[in-house]
């Protein structure tokens, strides 16, 4: 049996194994709290995204983003999936080299450039950047004028939704201007990408339709209005924001493709175009899980039944946004159908993973909840408060390994 259908965490005779390794030899060698991180789900996450990307668009790319997940097996594992790699710093461009990552493959993104992201032209050729502002072209041609060299360019734009702000935004003729006469003055820069992101968590397959015409719309204008010539084929990078494979199943991806090929077909050449995506949480997040003990059970004033666990939001963030699933350690093949609240270690109300999640009848104190879904974001983005951070527990072709969970500087 498959909890939560992935076969990283699978039950057999009572007995539950993570990645293949029965979960009472891993508890063995490691003390909860702590992360499980199966690299071979990352994987088979790789391989069926590249699958159904490249049935629709032969040649489509995918570039892994660090912010995500930037533990070193995960990335070693995506890497020798021959994906790409999104890079937001000159340290996270750093681990994806040392993870595999060739950097022509590494897109340098992100909407802030200090000067270490500008340091990288002095060590590397023909990067390929993605840029929001039109501010920064300039500096950065220059970038590439004193080392030499030359490098891609990627232009970022809005999600036509209202309010949104970051990124070029196509509908407002001055910034397009703007844009186009820095495009004209740059002599070392070839700008070859068009990107937008969609957003997190979308389950909108039209969502990535509606980006896609936006891209072709701010192409038409750069190219008919302002004369800018992009290196062929352009890339189309539709962006992330997909959901666990539990939810972003191959059917729903089916579906967006299809809906970003009818954009582009109906109005423009298919030939033109290599069509890009950059998922994260699809590749990592069922790729990870949390080993978590209940330290007490009790109720509340209204007669809740709640658990508190030794971890808090300090470790597993709100802001991910994760769809947290939680199971019996000790009894996984038990029915999970009886509500209870987990309250987190950080000292306060709001310290809460879940209200009235399903879970064993018998909650236990001293047992385990092991919680799937935690291998996005967890790290990268949780609050760090005065605890010490679990330890990841690697679970790959049937051995246990250990690697920190901060992040090597």
């Amino acid at each position: 049996m498959r909890l939560a259908n992935n076969p990283a965490f699978v039950v057999n005779d009572g007995i539950l194994a993570f990645g293949g390794v029965p979960a009472g030899e891993v508890m063995a060698q490691a003390r909860p709290p702590f992360f499980v991180l199966v690299p071979e789900r990352a994987r088979e996450n790789c391989r069926a995204f590249a699958e159904v990307a490249s049935g629709t668009f032969p040649g489509a790319r995918s570039f892994y983003s660090l912010k995500t997940s930037m533990q070193p097996a995960l990335l070693r594992a995506v890497a020798s999936a021959g994906f790409g790699a999104q890079a937001v710093s000159a340290r996270e461009f750093d681990l994806a080299l040392a993870a595999g990552f060739p950097a022509r493959d590494i897109m340098v993104d992100g909407t802030y450039r200090d000067a270490g992201t500008y340091d990288l032209l002095a060590r590397h050729d023909d990067l390929l950047f993605v840029e929001s502002w039109a501010g920064n072209i300039a500096p950065l041609d220059d970038a590439c004028n004193r080392n030499g060299n030359t490098a891609r360019l990627g232009l970022r734009f809005r999600f036509p939704k209202r309010g949104n702000r970051l990124g070029f935004s196509a509908s407002d003729g001055a910034a397009m201007a703007a844009l186009g006469d820095a495009l004209s003055a740059c002599r070392h820069l070839t700008p070859c990408m068009l990107a937008c992101h969609p957003g997190s968590q979308v389950q909108d397959p039209r969502a990535y339709a509606t980006a896609c015409g936006a891209l072709l719309e701010a192409q038409d204008a750069l190219e008919e209005g302002h004369g800018v010539a992009f290196r062929a084929p352009i890339m189309l990078d539709l962006g992330g924001g997909f959901p666990e494979p539990e939810m972003a199943t191959a059917g729903f991806l089916h579906e967006v493709m299809a809906a970003i090929k009818d954009t582009i077909t109906a109005s423009h050449d298919l030939s033109r175009y290599s069509v890009c995506f950059e998922p994260g949480r699809y590749i990592a997040g069922d790729a990870g899980a949390l080993v978590a003990t209940m330290l007490h059970v009790f109720n509340d004033d209204a007669g809740n039944r709640w658990a508190l666990l030794d971890i808090g939001m300090d470790v597993l963030t709100r802001f991910a946004n994760s769809h947290y699933r939680f199971f019996s350690l000790e009894h996984p093949d038990s029915a999970h159908g009886t509500p209870i609240s987990f309250q987190g270690r950080v000292p306060t109300e709001q310290d809460v993973f879940g209200k009235g999640v399903h879970f064993v009848k018998d909650a236990v104190a001293g047992e385990h909840v092991l919680l799937l879904n935690c291998g996005a974001y967890s790290t990268t983005f949780s609050m760090r408060f005065s605890f010490e951070q679990p330890p990841t527990v690697v679970v790959d072709a049937g051995k246990c390994t250990f690697e920190p969970t901060a992040l090597p500087r």
